[in-house]
């Protein structure tokens, strides 16, 4: 069986997805149902064969290294195709999606503007960062669930595939990518992997974070560097890769970049983290400026108390050890009794996405303090000075 024939068929059928299985049929999946198509089940080995048939030899090895594979490939006169390649039962299985390569301009279909980014959404990529847990997990299971395709990025390998996993099970392509996102090298091998693998993503959610608490003073340069490495620099890296990516693909994008609600309010235990989370704010705002012209809006989420395990990681400088779990408890019992769902900011995350939405705080304190900082900041400044969690 040729791979040719089939992706042909998918350009005749109009239809999106390929599946093939050892066992049954080829299936094919046609303006949102799949059917089977009336062909002898596939016989093991048969699958690997015609995979490995549009793979070059740099591909067949790394796949039989890592037993999974993301890769696109085009054929003439019909457009591109992204592929993943993965074992199933001790089998080989791959999926085959159809990027079409004429979309019709959105100025001729006539939608309004809401309408048009969800098309272009439902036909998308979409990256997260920090896709393993909390906010960036639910973040990827929603857009899924919208009919976007996912790249679940985190710095542990088995979370990523966890989610990407799920996200598969919701019947969309989904891939992991363990990265540090902080560390500009891996960052770069990301950017890379996407461009050459699935080309530019319609939504990047720089997501991935990490919590610090306690005295300026007590604050090390080696604190200092790896928030500052992780929170800001992740998110730089993020907005200028993969926005550098939206440009030169001339197509329209968005970059939501996850602050906290410590953007807008100064607080005498959270100098270091808030201070990231503001700069996070204000680069999203001058992004958002440039970007303008290229049709990639920018968003920033300001979450409020929400219940993730970032408490339970957050480092208490200053404190001793057994000091230091007393406090991740009780900013963990904190959130909880705040009972603000992870679910709530994908939530937001998502609307913002659809209403090109600029600074999103989350959460009945988010919108508090944002509000009181307009109207008073002279009594922000001053609650600046109460000692959360004393």
């Amino acid at each position: 069986m040729e791979v040719l024939n089939f992706l042909q068929l998918m350009v005749e059928k109009n239809a999106s997805d390929l599946f093939f299985s050892v066992g049954a049929p080829v299936n094919v999946k046609i303006e949102g149902i799949t059917h089977p198509l009336k062909m002898p089940a596939l016989q093991p080995g048969e699958v690997k064969q015609m995979a490995y048939s549009v793979m070059n030899d740099k591909q067949r090895a790394e796949f039989e290294a890592r037993l999974e594979l993301n890769m696109s490939i085009s054929a003439s006169g019909m457009g591109r195709f992204r592929v993943n390649v993965f074992m199933q039962r001790g089998e080989t299985g791959m999926v085959i999606r159809f990027i079409k390569s004429k979309i019709p301009p959105m100025a001729d279909l006539g939608l309004p503007p809401v309408l048009e980014d969800l098309v272009m959404l439902k036909r998308g990529l979409v990256l997260v960062t920090g896709a393993g847990s909390g906010f960036g997990r639910e973040t990827a299971l929603l857009f899924a669930r919208e009919g976007a395709d996912i790249v679940a990025v985190d710095l542990h390998a088995d979370t990523a595939k966890e989610t990407a996993r799920r996200c598969q099970q919701l019947g969309r392509s989904a891939w992991s990518r363990q990265v540090d996102v902080g560390d500009p090298a891996a960052m770069h091998a990301l950017a890379e992997w996407v461009h050459q693998q699935l080309g530019a993503p319609d939504v990047v959610v720089n997501n991935a974070g990490i919590g610090l608490a306690g005295s300026f003073f007590d604050t090390t340069d080696a604190d200092w560097d790896r928030l500052l490495r992780v929170n800001l620099g992740g998110v730089i890296l993020g907005s200028r890769l993969f926005g550098q990516q939206m440009k030169d693909a001339k197509k329209p994008g968005h970059i939501v970049n996850v602050a906290s609600m410590a953007a807008y309010t100064p607080s005498r235990t959270v100098a270091a983290y808030a201070t990231t989370k503001a700069a996070v704010r204000m680069l999203s705002d001058c992004l958002r400026a440039e970007l303008a012209d290229d049709g990639v809006h920018v968003s920033t989420i300001c979450p409020g108390f929400s219940i993730t395990n970032i408490t339970q990681t957050t480092r208490f400088v200053g404190r001793s050890a057994a000091d230091e779990a007393e406090q991740q408890q009780k900013a963990t019992r904190l959130y909880q009794r705040r009972n603000l769902r992870p679910e709530a900011i994908a939530r937001a995350i998502l609307s913002a996405v659809e209403h090109r939405r600029d600074d999103v705080p989350v959460g009945t304190e988010a919108h508090g303090a944002r509000l009181l900082g307009r109207l008073s900041p002279t009594l922000l400044r001053r609650l600046a000075r109460v000692e959360l969690g004393a």
